[in-house]
């Protein structure tokens, strides 16, 4: 099965053509990009495609684009998608489906589309002439950030258990995150700057009548399984965090019911033995009744985070998991227990656990 095309970004706007020529040559010898090239002057791009993905071809190239995610949706409208993204990006949402994409333009100007779902995220880093684009933030690390300082706020933020970026910023002081359904503006000596395509908020909604509900409803399943069909691979490997609340019931239930996904689960659940009886008490029977491959537990203890970090310290060094390995890798501690290293992504970059 051909997976839809999903792929790692990273491009730099350098004004120094010596430090471009060095920066590409450093990036082609990487061993971390498929394709490294000059989409545009002053710019250096390479793309690292996800396994199963189809890297974008000499056509999308040509019409200055580098596309993370949602390439198959709009492929039948590149050039226009070109023209909105250079000339009108508050329209992009008048384009179908859902996207995400760098299009680089002739006078050294670049516009950053992240999706309104938010899959693959975009960071943005400015300084002076020089600016930046990735979708993973280690790659500003080994190639731009030589002195790289933690953003306090957000990192005590993430170590507490809250996924929040408060004011779009990141773990990196001084990078930022773009918002989803957003788009950003850089180039050289040029401020980053910022603005929605998208938003979910409306002025009024109308009260719906039992007309209009049930269309809603057949429209969201309708939605719904295209999605899961879409990106649920029929082969197998597909990961789901099951809670046993109504969200991960509902998706498991679809994906192994309705469109016959085979499906691996991952859950958190407390250590004390009562609540864990009453979260498994929703999750056994979804467990029973689907087509589960396999099904991986993680007792949450209050020095279970100490725990992951001895074991490994990608699980929780966030900068450190740098690579995308669609892998599940085991081995066997001191202790005689097996480990399983299962590294997935996600909309925060990539995710990584031992269990």
């Amino acid at each position: 099965m051909t997976l839809p095309a999903l792929a790692n970004l990273f491009a730099v706007c350098e004004e120094n053509p010596l430090r471009a020529d060095a920066l590409q040559r450093k990036l082609q010898h990487s061993g971390e990009f498929a394709a490294v090239w000059r989409p545009a002057p002053g710019w250096v791009a390479a793309a690292a495609p996800l396994p199963g993905s189809v890297p974008d071809g000499a056509q999308v190239r040509g019409l200055g684009f580098a596309f993370a995610e949602g390439r198959d949706l709009v492929e039948c409208q590149l050039e226009h998608a070109a023209q909105l993204a250079e000339g009108a990006p508050q329209r992009l949402a008048s384009l179908p489906g859902d996207f995400g994409f760098i299009h680089f333009q002739a006078d050294g100007s670049a516009t950053v589309v992240r999706s309104c779902g938010g899959l693959v995220p975009f960071y943005l880093w400015q300084d002076g002439g020089r600016a930046a684009v990735a979708t993973r933030l280690g790659d500003l690390v080994c190639y731009i950030l030589h002195q790289p300082r933690l953003d306090p706020l957000v990192n005590a933020v993430w170590a507490s258990g809250w996924g929040l970026f408060p004011d779009g910023r990141t773990f990196l002081e001084g990078v930022a995150a773009l918002e989803r359904g957003s788009f950003a503006q850089t180039g050289p000596h040029r401020a980053v700057s910022t603005q929605r395509y998208w938003s979910p908020r409306v002025e009024a909604v109308p009260l719906p009548n039992a007309a209009r509900q049930q269309e809603h409803a057949e429209r969201l399943r309708e939605l719904l399984l295209a999605q899961l069909r879409r990106n649920l691979d029929p082969a197998g490997g597909n990961l789901l965090s099951m809670s046993g609340g109504v969200d991960s019931s509902a998706l498991a239930s679809l994906a192994a019911g309705v469109v016959g996904r085979p499906l691996s689960t991952f859950s958190m659940l407390p250590e004390p033995s009562e609540p864990f009886r009453h979260e498994m008490s929703y999750i056994r029977p979804l467990l029973g009744g689907l087509r589960i491959e396999r099904s991986w537990m993680l007792r949450l203890r209050p020095e279970t985070r100490v725990e992951l970090r001895l074991l490994n310290a990608e699980t929780v060094a966030y900068l450190s998991c740098r690579r995308i390995h669609p892998t599940q890798q085991f081995c066997t501690r001191r202790d005689g227990t097996t480990v399983l290293t299962m590294t997935v992504r996600g909309t925060t970059e990539l995710v990584s656990w031992i269990l």
